[in-house]
């Protein structure tokens, strides 16, 4: 598969093609979860008591929104890869 690259907002008008190769999909690594932050125990928590704070508002039915229509599009894109 042949992707054109985005312009760079340094650049003039040239893209850049690169070259894909599809493979399948492979599987997490063993010990994957040390990749993960660890910081993210605490966002967790945050997004937790915030969401039971807002529940049944109007604040988290767009926000809910406004995130399923942000999945939808990179997940539009990333399909057309």
């Amino acid at each position: 598969m042949i992707c054109e690259g985005r312009r760079a907002p340094d650049t003039s008008s040239t893209t850049r093609t690169s070259v894909h190769t599809w493979r399948p999909i492979e599987d997490l690594p063993d010990g994957h979860v040390r990749l993960a932050s660890g910081q993210l125990a605490t966002l967790r928590a945050a997004w937790q008591s915030r969401r039971r704070e807002l529940e049944g508002s109007a604040a988290l039915e767009r926000f809910v929104q406004r995130m399923v229509r942000q999945w939808s599009i990179q997940t539009g894109l990333i399909e057309r890869l």
